[in-house]
């Protein structure tokens, strides 16, 4: 994966997400592929101008600006911001992930889940002007995702909530539900979202879900 040279800070020699690339490419390199989620020339940039910041994303050639989706969570009155801790940050955090996940099933879910990590490991660390792939952005989220079990487990639970309420709005007001049928229907739902959202392989999806499912049936 080539990081794009715009995204590297002044001064120094690696991107800001550089690390994560290395790290991800070495550890859990193999558990990863590329889906249509994932393509080149996809990316968000920021830039400082005069009138204050500018925060765009490009798909598939097309560049717009990116919907700071107040609508959700109004962190920043004035808008985005980036190279710290705050609500200017959270926001921007919290903009590009919905942006990111935007057709996904539970993507909402993803996004309110993962964008306050996101902003500390990413958006806090980001130079005056930037540009960050969506690659960049998926390797970012799984090594979040994978090192940290309570994580974890907060997103599958809000995956879960998600299956539910989709099952629920579908189902006929009649339609008996088999308890069995429908625990196998949340658990394959589950490992699709993370395989997909993630470019994970569906085996390393499925042994995540494993994981937090036998975490909760694990005796005390």
């Amino acid at each position: 994966m080539r990081i794009m040279p715009s995204i590297i800070g002044r001064g120094r020699q690696v991107g800001v997400l550089d690390a994560f690339a290395a790290d991800m490419q070495r550890t859990r390199g193999s558990h990863l592929h590329r889906t249509g989620l994932v393509k080149p020339g996809n990316y968000y940039a920021g830039h400082h101008k005069a009138q204050g910041v500018l925060v765009t994303v490009t798909r598939s050639g097309r560049t717009k600006l990116l919907d700071p989706r107040c609508d959700l969570g109004n962190n920043a009155s004035t808008g985005f911001a980036w190279g710290y801790n705050g609500s200017g940050p959270a926001q921007l955090a919290l903009a590009i992930l919905i942006d990111y996940f935007p057709t996904k099933p539970g993507g909402k879910a993803l996004a309110e889940a993962l964008y306050q990590p996101f902003k500390f490991t990413v958006i806090a660390a980001l130079p005056d002007c930037w540009k960050m792939n969506f690659e960049e952005v998926g390797i970012a989220l799984c090594r979040t995702l994978t090192d940290e079990p309570d994580l974890l487990n907060r997103v599958i639970s809000s995956l879960e909530s998600a299956v539910l309420d989709e099952i629920v709005g579908r189902q006929e007001k009649n339609e008996p539900l088999n308890p069995a049928d429908l625990s196998e229907s949340i658990v394959g739902a589950i490992t699709e979202m993370l395989s997909e959202a993630f470019s994970m392989s569906w085996a390393f999806a499925a042994s995540l879900v494993e994981r937090h499912y036998s975490g909760l049936h694990a005796p005390a």
